[in-house]
């Protein structure tokens, strides 16, 4: 790597930190809609269930800190020349809460002459995920012309999805909670639900590239649990409106389950890297519900983002995505 300034953008959905934010929030999440009184009240009664707040921002800058000194070590042993390469900076974003996409996209033009991206979604497509790309592009076209002269947009890591790593990460947590979950039920009795966020479908062909890649990491993970047993099914659909949502619903897939006969299932949100609502309220409270009206042992896995394997994973996605903008850039006309 050359010793040219870096920035790397992590960019997180957001949430409230506390109850006195959920409405805000929701009527960030909703806009142009404005939230009704009721809806207020029903998000702030999930988010008091999980202790008053969202840990995501918290749970996220964190992260931050930690990818920051590892990218900033990994510098250091790919560098060629001891002294060749500059520091890099980290800086957290969120779509919906503060730090905001915009403050962050400003603090890393600061910092940097490249800037590269990266969103804590596992698996991405522009029905589930295009939104950070539109506001990222947006907050950079905002800034003034004295940080952005000469300075290429900001460009977004590719697809980390089927990478060995956080493959890996994701089978070790399934892992952890089989064998939980295998001193109550019995393996053959058994079954193994990934869960990922349900997104409304807007016309007819749902949405195969979001579908298609969790189905890859899936299969990648049944593979290396040796396992055949398995479902991938969606969550966390919002209440109301006349969209139709990406299916079949979790709680679905149970009632399946337990009418072949299962005894217990291991819950893995695939679609999740980090602890928040749709972890600690819609599978750790609704779902497990569920499973326990339905006679189900349940037991969830928990999310990477604490993981050496998902780390590593961003890591090398960062460094790929640098070394292909180098790339393309020595190839354009003039240099």
């Amino acid at each position: 790597m050359s010793a040219e300034r870096v920035a790397v953008l992590v960019l997180a959905y957001g949430g409230p930190a506390s109850l006195d934010e959920v409405g805000p929030f929701l009527a960030r999440v909703m806009a142009p809609r404005v939230p009704s009184p009721e809806a207020v009240a029903r998000a702030a009664e999930r988010y008091r269930a999980i202790g008053g707040g969202s840990p995501l921002v918290r749970g996220t800058l964190a992260f931050a800190r930690r990818f920051q000194d590892r990218l900033e070590q990994a510098v250091r042993e790919r560098a060629a020349a001891p002294g060749q390469s500059a520091p890099i900076h980290v800086v957290a974003g969120m779509r919906h809460t503060e730090p905001s996409i915009a403050g962050a996209v400003n603090e890393a033009f600061l910092h940097a002459d490249r800037v590269v991206a990266v969103v804590m979604a596992s698996h991405q497509s522009e029905r589930a995920t295009g939104g950070y790309s539109r506001d990222v592009r947006a907050a950079y076209e905002a800034l003034p012309l004295s940080l952005t002269d000469g300075r290429a947009a900001p460009t977004f890591v590719h697809s980390w999805h089927r990478a060995p790593a956080y493959v890996g990460a994701v089978a070790d947590a399934a892992r952890v909670a089989l064998v939980r979950l295998s001193s109550r039920v019995t393996p053959p009795e058994t079954h193994v639900l990934f869960t990922a966020h349900s997104v409304p479908l807007g016309g007819v062909g749902g949405d195969p590239e979001y579908e298609g890649s969790l189905r890859e990491t899936a299969e990648d993970v049944a593979r290396l649990l040796g396992i055949d047993t398995w479902s991938l099914a969606y969550q966390s659909r919002s209440p109301g409106g006349s969209h139709d949502w990406l299916g079949p619903a979790s709680e679905d897939v149970l009632r399946q389950a337990a009418s072949d006969g299962v005894k217990g299932v291991v819950v893995v949100p695939l679609g999740f890297v980090s602890e928040h609502l749709e972890t600690l309220y819609d599978l750790d409270i609704e779902l497990a519900r569920t499973a326990d009206d339905l006679g189900l042992e349940t037991e969830r896995a928990a999310t990477v983002q604490e993981s050496e394997g998902f780390m590593s994973t961003l890591v090398d996605a960062v460094f790929t995505r640098l070394w292909i903008d180098s790339s393309i850039e020595k190839k354009e006309p003039g240099n």
